[in-house]
């Protein structure tokens, strides 16, 4: 409330009132009175103090109270002048909103919609907001709500507008697509559906027309029956009563020959030659096909099927392929298909019979040599134990190799190396290697209470079993006497007055 007036209790024998009075209290009175009040100017959300001074020709009242309050916002007036005007017609498409601005008024919620919403659809502190891009010929209603910290404004205003009729945009998303080949000599021309379009005007030909050949009121049109192979221009325009769409483009398709070319050629390295394989043309039997290496051709008769090797090619050349389709009744032969690359590998056998057999700990492996291609060299062999590289063998003579290994189980196999890389690997063999020798080197040496003695170390054992027996042959048998994992051993007080040992070997 910024209207305010001060009041007071009359004061028996004053003359008049001095008034101080400001944010702050005046050092000197800024009104003098004769009556029980005084109006000021007054700033919404303010906070004041103000103090009444009595006076008669005795002088002034003393000890007068220093009173203050804080005055309260007032809520905004409604916003006026609207831009566009309420009413208006052939309002862009694009406009923005405009109002006058409303004094106190710190924001607006602005309501815009074909029909007025419930919520606000932004709040804006300037007296404008633009709308997203509205619909042609279409009847808007839009209210501002002026704000501030005292409230809404109350009885606003809804106003209203037409937009003008728009031109419509540039059609879209040609059937065939831009650029298309093999189209269907019968095919449909379509497009996507454009806002605000009454019709189309279509241009078609084989050079782009200067008139429409058509006007339709839908997304399609079938141009007469095309040619074979032939290139077409395809021009679709959008209109309505506001005139034509702008900035349209023009496609082009290429319809299908009459005489339809294999696809997905494929060329593959083969040992020695270069595989070909294609698929045939969706349209149309062909009676063959002929094969071109670098554009000439390779096979003089027509080859039926779908594929084909080509034998005649040199190791290390890459050689281009294409291929045709060759048809009867009539006679004739299609554009070439893709081009596919590709050349020759070279054969690199594979050692073959590779044996291994076990004497103790020697695992002798052996093999025969491949059938080599002479046009590369070979290198030698590759000699792997359980997958890891063992040996490599440069003399092609040399069939057969000796490993030293302790007792377990290990698997081998053999690669050739050539100039152009390694064979494949050969199947593996097994070899189980065990401890079959016995210990050697046995002695034994007797005190008062107890026997020792000891023997050669046998490498890869996992320990020693010693048996004792009261003859030497065993007739009675051989007694588990103990286990142990070093090559010594200690008989504590023996009770026989005689005893044979033996001691043997436990594998891992």
């Amino acid at each position: 409330m910024t209207n305010a007036s001060l009041y007071w209790s009359p004061v028996t024998n004053a003359a008049s009132y001095d008034i101080y009075f400001g944010t702050t209290l005046s050092a000197f009175a800024i009104a003098n009175v004769t009556i029980p009040t005084w109006t000021p100017t007054l700033i919404a959300g303010t906070s004041y103090q103000w103090m009444v001074v009595p006076k008669n020709a005795g002088g002034e009242a003393i000890a007068n109270a220093t009173w203050s309050f804080t005055t309260v916002y007032d809520a905004p007036a409604p916003a006026v002048n609207p831009v566009p005007a309420d009413m208006a017609t052939d309002v862009a498409t694009d406009a923005s909103l405009a109002w006058d601005a409303v004094p106190t008024a710190t924001s607006y919620d602005v309501y815009f919609g074909e029909t007025l919403p419930g919520t606000a659809n932004a709040n804006v502190n300037a007296a404008t907001w633009t709308p997203p891009i509205m619909a042609g010929e279409t009847t808007y209603q839009w209210m501002v709500v002026a704000k501030n910290n005292g409230g809404s404004a109350v009885g606003n205003a809804t106003w209203s507008f037409t937009t003008i009729v728009a031109l419509p945009l540039a059609a879209v998303n040609p059937v065939p697509a831009d650029m298309a080949t093999a189209v269907a000599i019968d095919a449909v021309l379509a497009w996507d559906e454009v806002t605000d379009a009454a019709s189309y005007d279509v241009y078609f030909g084989a050079i782009l027309p200067g008139t429409a050949n058509a006007n339709v009121s839908i997304t399609t049109w079938t141009p007469p029956t095309m040619d074979n192979d032939a290139t077409y221009q395809w021009m679709v325009v959008p209109m309505n009563a506001a005139g034509s769409a702008l900035g349209n483009a023009t496609w082009t398709f290429t319809t299908i020959p009459l005489f339809n070319p294999p696809t997905d050629l494929l060329a593959s390295a083969g040992i020695n030659l270069v595989n070909l394989s294609w698929v045939a043309p969706l349209v149309g039997t062909p009676s063959g096909y002929n094969i071109y290496r670098d554009t000439i051709l390779i096979t003089p008769v027509p080859v039926n099927g779908l594929t084909y090797d080509d034998t005649d090619v040199v190791l290390l050349s890459t050689y281009s392929y294409a291929v045709t389709a060759v048809y009867s009744s009539p006679d004739g032969e299609s554009v070439p298909s893709n081009l596919s690359e590709a050349g020759p590998t070279e054969n690199m056998p594979t050692p073959t019979g590779l044996a291994a057999s076990v004497n103790v700990y020697e695992v002798t492996l052996t093999w025969a040599a491949p059938g080599r291609n002479q046009q590369r060299a070979s290198l030698g062999y590759n000699l792997y134990r359980d997958s890891v590289l063992l040996a490599t063998i440069s003399d092609l003579g040399t069939l057969s190799y000796i490993d030293n290994v302790g007792p377990g189980s290990y698997s081998y196999t053999i690669t050739e190396s050539y100039t152009m890389g390694d064979s494949p690997v050969s199947d593996a063999v097994i070899a189980d290697v065990l401890i079959s020798n016995a210990p050697t080197g046995l002695a034994l040496v007797r005190s008062a209470n107890s026997i020792s003695f000891g023997w050669d170390a046998i490498p890869g054992a996992a320990s020693y079993n010693i048996y004792f027996s009261d003859t030497p042959t065993g007739v009675n048998g051989w007694q588990l006497l103990s286990n142990t994992a070093t090559n010594a051993f200690i008989d504590i007080d023996p009770i026989d007055n005689m005893r044979f040992y033996q001691v043997t070997v436990v594998s891992p």
